[in-house]
């Protein structure tokens, strides 16, 4: 029998925190805190719309959240920005243990990936841009 390992892209391979870096031009030195409360409420919303069976789209949830950490941390957020954001949500930083743990795994399990899909992220994209050798290392879905 072949022992399967399963593990969640976002937050296990590659690190939502790595927005705080964008979003310094925006926060300064509260982009950390901007970047945990969008991280926070994006799961939150996406839990809660679950259990009421009103279910949202992960991007949308994602959108709302970064609406919200903004709008808590009194920060402006045009259209354009929000969008910037968003796309730049979708090439996430694998953290750097990663790829070395996931090759090193490589033919003595079958590994599989999950993750929520993202507005426009289609195979390839999403945190799989950035953590593309993710799949470069030849683990599949």
């Amino acid at each position: 029998m072949t022992m399967r390992l399963a593990f969640d892209v976002y937050g296990t391979l590659v690190d939502p925190m790595g927005m705080s870096d964008l979003l310094q031009q925006d926060a300064g030195g509260n982009a950390g805190a901007v970047a945990a409360l969008w991280r926070e409420k994006q799961l939150e919303f996406s839990f809660r719309k679950g259990l009421m069976r009103v279910y949202e789209d992960f991007g949308v949830c994602t959108r709302q959240a970064l609406r919200f950490a903004m709008a808590t941390h009194k920060l402006p957020l045009s259209s354009e920005r929000e969008d910037e954001l968003m796309t730049a949500y979708l090439s996430l930083p694998a953290f750097d243990d990663s790829l070395p743990a996931l090759k090193a795994l490589k033919g003595q399990y079958a590994v599989c990936l999950f993750q929520r899909q993202l507005p426009g992220a289609g195979e390839g994209v999403g945190p799989q841009r950035s953590a593309g050798a993710v799949r470069g290392v030849g683990v599949g879905r």
